[in-house]
C-alpha cells in the first residue's frame, strides 16, 4: 500500500518516491504504513500515527508558535507548509522560506539529510534570499557574532536562488560539521577559520548539483503540460560551469581530478578571488583544514593579543567560542 502523501500542484513538485509525478511528501523520512517500522511517519521531531491521524508528541517549538495547538503540525496547513526536520530554520522573509522550500523538495536525500541536521542543530540559520547587504559577492555563508547565528544570504538582484543556495547552504553544512569556522577580527570584519580549495569546491559541487536537479524536475514537468524544455530553467553561469567541467569532464592522461579542480581555481578569474581567502596550507585540493585542529587556548592567545575579537566553530556538535 503507497503511504498517504500531501497533494502539490504539478507544475511546481512531484513525488520522489515514484515516477509518477503528482504528490510530494511532507515529511523527510518516510515509513510505509503497513510495512514500515512502527507504522508510522517520522517527521524527525515527532512522530505522526496516520491510523489515529496524531501527533505522539507535542511540538517541541510549541513555545515559539503559542498561537498554534501544541499537537497540531505544518502549521495545520500542509498544503501551503512544509516542515523538513520537525523544529525550525529561520527566514528573513516568506521570500526566502518559499525558496528554501523548493530547494529542499528538489534536493537528493542525502541534501535533504544535511538539511535536516541543519534544521535541528542548536545553532540558528537565518537564511534570506533577498540580502541588500552583501558586497562583492551573489552569495555568502556568515556568522553574525551580535546575534549567533548563521547567516546565509543571496543577494536581492541575483537570479538563480536554487543554485545559491545549493552553494551557500553547503557551506552552512560545513560549518555545522566541523570543517570551518568564523572569526571577528580586530577591524570588525569576519573572515573564515579554516577555508580551503576543498571548502570552496564542496559549494560549488553543491551548487551544480540543485541546479542539475531543478532542470531535470523542470523538463519533465514541461514534458507533461506540453511547454518548451527552456521554460523555468536555470543556466550555470561561466564559472560554474568552468567548475563543472574541471569536476566532471574525463581527466587527461598524466592528470589528476584535483589537478583540474586546482586548474580550475587558479585560471578561471572568479574563481581567483577566492584564493586570497584560503588559509595558506589550503590552497590546494587534498587538504582539509578544520578550525578544530588548533587548540582552543591557542584561539584565546590570539583574542588575547587583540588580533581577534571573537571566534567560533563546531566541534563534535558543540559550538565553541572565545572565553
Amino acid at each position: 500500500m503507497q503511504s498517504i502523501v500531501y497533494s502539490y500542484n504539478k507544475n511546481h513538485f512531484y513525488n520522489s518516491l515514484t515516477s509518477k509525478k503528482t504528490n510530494i511528501k511532507a515529511c523527510s523520512n518516510y515509513l510505509n504504513e503497513v510495512y514500515g517500522e512502527g507504522n508510522a511517519y517520522d517527521f524527525g521531531a515527532r512522530i505522526y500515527d496516520p491510523r489515529l491521524g496524531r501527533w505522539m508528541a507535542a511540538d517541541p517549538m510549541a513555545m515559539k508558535y503559542p498561537f498554534f495547538s501544541p499537537y497540531v503540525g505544518l502549521g495545520d496547513n500542509p498544503i501551503i507548509y512544509i516542515d523538513p526536520g520537525g523544529e525550525t530554520l529561520e527566514f528573513a522573509n516568506a521570500e526566502s522560506e518559499n525558496a528554501y522550500n523548493l530547494f529542499y523538495l528538489e534536493a537528493d536525500e542525502n541534501t535533504q539529510a544535511q538539511l535536516n541536521t541543519l534544521n535541528i542543530s542548536d545553532v540558528i540559520y537565518l537564511i534570506d534570499v533577498n540580502s541588500t547587504s552583501i558586497s562583492g559577492r551573489v552569495a555568502e555563508t556568515s556568522y553574525d557574532f551580535g546575534t549567533s547565528k548563521v547567516l546565509v544570504s543571496v543577494s536581492s538582484t541575483h537570479g538563480d536562488k536554487i543554485g545559491a543556495l545549493g552553494d551557500e547552504l553547503t557551506t552552512a553544512y560545513r560549518f555545522e560539521t566541523d570543517k570551518i569556522g568564523y572569526a571577528l577580527l580586530s577591524t570588525g570584519a569576519v573572515r573564515t577559520l579554516g577555508y580551503d580549495m576543498e571548502d570552496e569546491a564542496a559549494s560549488k559541487s553543491g551548487e551544480v548539483a540543485a541546479i542539475a536537479r531543478h532542470n531535470l524536475i523542470r523538463r519533465s514537468i514541461n514534458m507533461d503540460v506540453g511547454l518548451p524544455a527552456e521554460v523555468g530553467m536555470i543556466t550555470m553561469d561561466n564559472t560554474t560551469q568552468a567548475f563543472n567541467k574541471a569536476d566532471t569532464d574525463p581527466v587527461p592522461p598524466g592528470q589528476t581530478r584535483n589537478q583540474m579542480i586546482e586548474n580550475y581555481f587558479n585560471t578561471d578569474a572568479s574563481a581567483q578571488s577566492y584564493i586570497k581567502d584560503f588559509s595558506l596550507t589550503g590552497r590546494k585540493m587534498g587538504v582539509n583544514i578544520s578550525p578544530g585542529d588548533v587548540q582552543k587556548s591557542d584561539y584565546d592567545d590570539v583574542v588575547n593579543k587583540g588580533t581577534l575579537k571573537k571566534y567560533v566553530y563546531r566541534q563534535k556538535g558543540v559550538t565553541v567560542k572565545e572565553n
